[in-house]
């Protein structure tokens, strides 16, 4: 298989890399600086739609562990992934604050105050994201971890369609990479946001 990674060089995408790379799939990323690694390199941002292009080429799968930051690169990403139009699926690491809040199951939970975050530039960046996917036509999961401290792969996880697991707390950043890799190889989840926790 053949997958392109996005944000591999971040503490997910990371363990994500090292996963696909133990099970000898092919890896094309995209990094702004050079990267040491058995992957195929491209070099250059996200937000420039050529290596956008380059990155996702010959790719089977898209995978994203892209963060988030006050120059709304996930929104630029997904358009460039929008005007592009790939025809395979999208895997994206989402935030707990982008799910149906439990409070006002009509809001997501950072507009209805589920989470105790007070700035919510980084959600409205995903919710922006997630917004555009929904009104696409690709294929796309987008996987929404609750606090997400550095820890092991490891299986140790539950997921929920739409909504974050009851009694969420946190889950790790390799609990995460081992979901996303789990979707990559079995699918499911195709057009859904999946909130994942401990």
């Amino acid at each position: 298989m053949e997958i392109a990674l996005f944000g591999a060089t971040g503490r997910t995408g990371q363990h994500f890399l090292q996963l696909v790379q133990d099970d000898h799939h092919e890896v094309t990323l995209l990094s702004r600086h050079p990267f040491s690694s058995a992957a195929n390199v491209v070099l250059g941002d996200a937000t420039d739609r050529q290596a956008v292009a380059e990155v996702i080429a010959r790719a089977d799968v898209i995978v994203s562990a892209l963060g988030t930051d006050n120059a709304q690169v996930l929104q630029q990403f997904t358009k460039n992934l929008l005007a592009l139009s790939p025809k395979v699926p999208i895997i994206t690491v989402g935030t707990a604050a982008i799910l149906q809040s439990r409070i006002d199951s009509t809001k997501l939970r950072y507009e209805a105050g589920d989470t105790k975050r007070r700035s919510t530039t980084a959600a409205e960046d995903h919710h922006t994201m997630y917004k555009l996917l929904k009104e696409s036509s690709l294929e796309w999961t987008i996987v929404c971890p609750t606090y997400l401290p550095e820890g092991p792969v490891s299986a140790n996880y539950r997921v929920l369609k739409d909504y974050l697991p009851h009694n969420a707390v946190q889950v790790t950043t390799g609990e995460v990479a081992h979901c996303l890799y789990e979707i990559v190889k079995h699918g499911g989840y195709n057009q859904q946001r999946i909130g994942i926790a401990q």
